[in-house]
């Protein structure tokens, strides 16, 4: 190889250096300049917006008492709590449910926190049938949580008459009417934690939704 070969060789490697130096400092410059904020504050606006819609269903449904009497009655008229498919006897909480989230095309998972006779907290997934844990949604990254606390009394009845069908709030004659009276004679998913009070439990309801 002559000189001037080699020399032209030698020039050609480090134009290409020098190139792809240029590229690379390119890219990196370009990519420290590319603005995220627009989506990270859209992400955040819609986060914000689905907290706010659960926390909402919470609040409609603790307005008039209806909060209370799905805890009292789970597993006692209806077994789970959804939005996706209603009938003549869902609840209220399950109308909120499919009108806030389910047709939004929001998943959300309902899990009841109470208290166990040993002072430990209990959570319990109550929006799916119960038994199948396997068929629980497991909630994305983005989940947001909204809950609502409410007492349950040992006189309040787990059965209120004129309900129909499966509702929640189903009556029969030989059936006890009061949470004290039905966890004495049937299984009930919660213990009475304060036997000498009227006090029965605390339930928190939550909501986790995506």
């Amino acid at each position: 190889m002559s000189k001037d070969t080699s020399h032209r060789a030698q020039a050609y490697t480090l134009e290409g250096v020098f190139a792809a130096i240029i590229v690379l400092t390119s890219l990196v410059f370009g990519l420290q300049i590319v603005d995220i904020g627009p989506w990270a504050s859209d992400t955040s606006e819609q986060t914000s917006a689905l907290e706010t819609r659960a926390e909402d269903v919470l609040a409609l449904t603790a307005n008039d008492g209806n909060l209370s009497k799905i805890v009292r009655c789970y597993q006692v008229g209806a077994q789970s709590f959804q939005g996706a498919t209603l009938d003549d006897d869902a609840t209220q909480f399950e109308r909120l449910l499919n009108q806030s989230l389910s047709n939004q095309s929001v998943s959300f998972n309902v899990y009841f926190r109470y208290q166990t006779e040993d002072g430990e907290i209990e959570s319990e997934a109550v929006s799916q049938e119960t038994g199948d844990p396997q068929s629980l949604i497991a909630p994305s990254d983005t989940a947001v949580v909204a809950s609502r606390t409410v007492a349950i009394y040992d006189d309040e009845p787990v059965r209120i008459s004129g309900a129909s069908g499966t509702a929640c709030g189903d009556t029969f004659s030989n059936a006890p009417r009061t949470v004290e009276q039905w966890s004495e004679q049937r299984p009930y998913f919660m213990p009475d934690v304060a036997p000498n009070s009227d006090l029965y439990n605390i339930v928190e309801v939550r909501i986790v939704a995506w």
